[in-house]
């Protein structure tokens, strides 16, 4: 199974890969811990105000959460797919913390963010 914290990525990812794909959808960068397991949180209010184009609600986490929590429980390895974000860093954190006392394997790969070069005349437009 794959998971990334950035649902545009898994997105891209799915498309690419033609597997299925976690985007944990949860803003890590600031507030509590905790309301990621409280629908009641002021802060989902506060976002639904003001980020009318986020579609990260409690109950898309929680079901992010149940699906990888059932593909732990039939032993799929985990694969991690982070690039150098505070989102991503903190994510890894939160996505430890919650693995903790489950058995599996998870693999973490680090994607840049600049782009790669793909072929020579790029790299030789380059100064």
């Amino acid at each position: 199974m794959d998971i990334t914290f950035n649902e545009s990525f898994a997105a891209s990812l799915t498309n690419t890969l033609d597997t299925p794909v976690i985007g944990l959808p949860a803003e890590f960068q600031f507030g509590q811990l905790t309301k990621l397991a409280h629908p009641d949180d002021p802060i989902w209010q506060l976002k639904q105000r003001y980020d009318s184009l986020s579609t990260v609600t409690v109950a898309s986490l929680q079901q992010a959460q149940t699906q990888l929590l059932a593909a732990l429980k039939k032993g799929e390895p985990l694969r991690l797919w982070t690039m150098a974000t505070a989102d991503d860093a903190l994510g890894f954190r939160y996505l430890c913390d919650l693995l903790q006392h489950q058995p599996g394997e998870l693999t973490r790969i680090n994607v840049p963010i600049n782009q790669p070069m793909t072929n020579k005349a790029q790299s030789a437009s380059k100064p």
